[in-house]
């Protein structure tokens, strides 16, 4: 064996007991630590024994004693009976204080209630004042009989149909000044074009011939009167709102 190798299993010699103490005291240091941890553990589980045996005894005592909550609020809130009120003291005797001079020299007036006033009487409600009388002429009634036969010139048998097709706001058959206006307005309209029938105009017109005045109708003779007069076109429209 040569110098140097003598030398060089000397170096490996003693490296390798260098590393072995490094790792003997690493695994002491481990095995302390875990020796500690156990204790820990140990003790919390005892702690947590004794806590389940307290557990227990407070289950017990509120199974068995009915007052056992309320000696555990009084010693949580740290509350002590009065001497008063202890059953091992006799009670106090205090004796009873006489009245003194001033109060036995007042004289004994019996209370008087005062006097309650009654309610004053209603009052009766005044008379309602009469309605003041509308004033101007009074408007005349409609020409019922004129205004039937109007009805019937454009096609209708019954104001309430009238109504509900040429009146759309309305239809309960009442032939009253504004339904009458309503037809005398589309009468004049087909009277201004030179018809003297809703079926005449139709026929010429190309519209369905069935002699009934309808918004159609109305609005086909509204267009030939707007070609051929168009200030009463206006006119017709500003009244009817169309």
């Amino acid at each position: 064996m040569t110098l140097r190798e003598a030398i060089l299993i000397g170096c490996l010699a003693a490296l390798g007991v260098v590393s072995f103490r490094e790792q003997s005291a690493a695994n002491q240091a481990h095995l302390a630590a875990l020796l500690c941890r156990e204790r820990r553990e140990t003790a919390a589980l005892a702690a947590l024994r004794e806590r389940g045996r307290a557990l227990r005894r407070e289950a017990e005592a509120l199974t068995q004693d009915r007052y056992y909550i309320a000696r555990l609020a009084r010693a949580d809130l740290g509350w002590r009976p009065a001497p008063a009120s202890d059953p091992g003291l006799p009670p106090l005797d205090v004796p009873a204080m006489p009245p003194s001079a001033l109060v036995q020299s007042l004289p004994s007036v019996p209370p008087t209630l005062p006097a309650v006033a009654p309610p004053p009487a209603p009052r009766p409600p005044a008379p309602l004042a009469a309605a003041p009388a509308p004033s101007g002429p009074p408007r005349p009634a409609p020409d019922r009989a004129g205004a039937q036969r109007t009805l019937t010139a454009l096609g209708y048998t019954s104001v309430e149909h009238f109504q509900a097709k040429m009146m759309g706001t309305r239809s309960d058959g009442v032939l009253d000044e504004t339904t009458v206006t309503r037809a005398q307005q589309l009468s004049e309209l087909l009277r201004r074009l030179g018809y003297d029938s809703v079926k005449s105009f139709q026929q010429r017109n190309r519209l369905p011939a069935d002699g009934v005045m309808g918004r159609r109708t109305e609005q086909r003779a509204l267009e030939l009167l707007r070609r051929n007069t168009p200030a009463r076109s206006r006119s017709y429209v500003a009244v009817n709102g169309r």
